[in-house]
Formats: structure tokens, sequence, C-alpha cells
């Protein structure tokens, strides 16, 4: 991880294993989310490369709570690649608080039902977190071309 942007801490009132239902649902809906993929007591979205951007990283920390009720969670957003100037995993990270600020109201077996509707065409959770995309092995292969389409043309220069 390259260094997080600002935190957001919320409490939702709800159990653990609501909560995640909550959270993946609303990355569910997050436009611009591609992949999630829940790991222990973390679940991150990844928007993936674009064409202004080699992509954003959004987690969500699950924390401990002496109240079996409520959840408290922090989403923290970060650029994939830190020298890309394009990015903005902030707008990422406050259009997926949005997402989830409209879900956390509604009863849990409704929201359940929504993001199975949601998901019936295929869902954007991936199993293991080497399936997210990467924006950094991108870097590399354009380091490469450009690397390579340099010397093709040094060398087109030659006498």
């Amino acid at each position: 991880m390259y260094g997080h942007t600002n935190v957001t801490q919320l409490v939702l009132d709800h159990p653990e294993e609501d909560a995640k239902i909550l959270v993946k649902g609303a990355f569910e809906r997050t436009q611009g989310i591609k992949q999630y993929h829940e790991e222990g007591r973390q679940i991150m979205g990844k928007t993936g490369v674009s064409l202004g951007s080699y992509g954003e990283s959004i987690y969500v920390d699950i924390s401990e709570s002496p109240d079996e009720d409520k959840t408290p969670i922090e989403v923290t957003a970060e650029k994939e690649v830190q020298m890309n100037v394009t990015a903005n995993a902030e707008k990422y990270k406050r259009r997926f608080v949005d997402e989830l600020d409209s879900l956390r109201d509604e009863p849990i077996e409704e929201v359940y039902e929504e993001i199975q509707q949601d998901v019936s065409a295929g869902s954007k959770e991936v199993e293991n977190e080497s399936d997210l995309s990467n924006g950094s092995s991108i870097v590399g292969v354009v380091m490469v071309i450009t690397f390579l389409f340099f010397m093709i043309m040094m060398f087109a220069m030659m006498p």
C-alpha cells in the first residue's frame, strides 16, 4: 500500500455478518468499482485500469465491537500507482460511502434480496486477491513499450 488518503469512520447498526453484506452490496452498486475481495476483516474494491488511470483501491476495515449489534468500519482509498496524477481515489470512496449510506437503514433482508437481484448477471466479487486487477503491472508494460519505441526511433534516425 502506498499510503492511504483520509479515513472515513462509520458505525453500522448491524452485526458483523450483516455489515459485510451491506459493504459487499455497496461495492456491487458503486459505479466504477470493477472487482472486490474479502480477506479476513477487510474487504477491498478496485476500479481497475482505465484510459485515464492505473486504478484506485477502496479498503473497508471491519473492527470488532463490544456491542454485537453494531459494527465499526474504516473506509480508506488510495491510488493503485502513486505517481498516477489522474487517479482520483477519493471520488470512488465517496461513491462507495454514498451507496453504503443508501443501504444501511434498510432491513437487511431487503438489502440481501436487492443485492441478489443486482448480481443475478454476475457478481463483482472475486475469490482470490490475486484475481484483482493490478495497475502496477500495467505500468511495467507501458515502460517497456516506451523504452522499445525509443530504441526503435534511435535506430531509425541513425545514418
